[in-house]
């Protein structure tokens, strides 16, 4: 199953863009958050984000089963190669439960930038350039717009998915080597 749209080669984009965003299908996007998902899901992976459009966070038979049910078949290693690819870019996370079963979830927007520009990235790269681009006109047509409507956008505040923030943390102390003065 694809969600391509021979009249708009965007749309499995835009549906993708409406899953990680939490915006009801048909809503207007902006041109550049789809621009930023293009990039950031690649175009092998944009159908796969359809498992996540009823439910954020999946086991592996969960997602297996939720593929299944959209119609989109792949072997565990094929999923994983999905995973891997989606959370080199910020995309989505694979965490693991204190109980050892690993989780398959979703991430907010804003974890993109801090994926992929958190590693060693060629500034020359022409889809580092294009996505470093979409991102400032989305932001500042974001921050234009919230100027502009201040008053419509503090009703809504509260509405707005969290951005995760994972901690690791340690129970022990860590050696480092250096005394301690």
């Amino acid at each position: 199953m694809t969600i391509s749209d021979e009249k708009n080669p965007d749309q499995k984009f835009i549906r993708a863009t409406e899953i990680l965003t939490g915006a009801k299908p048909g809503t207007k996007l902006p041109e550049e958050l789809v621009g930023i998902i293009k990039i950031a899901v690649g175009d092998d992976n944009a159908d796969f984000l359809e498992a996540f459009a009823e439910k954020t966070s999946f086991t592996m038979e969960q997602l297996k089963e939720s593929l299944k049910n959209k119609g989109i078949e792949l072997t565990e290693d094929e999923i994983l190669a999905k995973v891997d690819f989606l959370a080199k870019n910020g995309v989505m996370m694979d965490q693991p439960t204190t109980q050892g079963v690993t989780i398959y979830r979703t991430l907010g927007i804003a974890r993109i930038f801090d994926y992929i520009f958190m590693r060693d990235v060629d500034a020359d790269d022409d889809k580092i350039k294009s996505l470093a681009k979409l991102q400032h006109d989305w932001m500042q047509k974001r921050r234009e717009r919230v100027q502009n409507k201040y008053d419509g956008y503090a009703s809504t505040i509260d509405k707005v998915r969290p951005i995760d923030r994972t901690i690791l943390s340690s129970y022990e102390n860590q050696s480092t080597g250096d005394d301690i003065e």
